[in-house]
């Protein structure tokens, strides 16, 4: 799913770049939620908003775990090279693995 990760194959290698979106998202909503709980105490925002942040992050830790068991087996061949960073919108987390 593009919006957590991209997958590019070729013959060669596969370019797997994750997205820093979903992770700013995922933290906006638990800051969202974080201002709520301490500042604006609406119990009726906390009742609708909090199902909706955990199932964002629900669906968001299985779909990355589908990436990173893909990546732990290619690292036990030792054939795993990574860019980037978790946190830049400009140079996204890369892992770029050998056939």
């Amino acid at each position: 799913m593009r919006f957590f990760y991209q997958r590019h194959e070729t013959e060669q290698q596969i370019k797997i770049t994750l997205s820093s979106t979903s992770f700013y998202v995922m933290l906006g909503m638990l800051a969202t939620w974080f201002v709520n709980q301490y500042f604006l105490h609406s119990t009726f925002f906390s009742q609708a908003f909090v199902p909706v942040v955990f199932t964002f992050m629900f669906i968001r830790f299985f779909f990355v775990l589908k990436v990173q068991k893909e990546v732990w087996e290619a690292t036990k061949r030792g054939s795993v090279k990574t860019s980037g960073s978790k946190f830049s919108l400009s140079n996204p987390f890369t892992y770029w693995i050998e056939k």
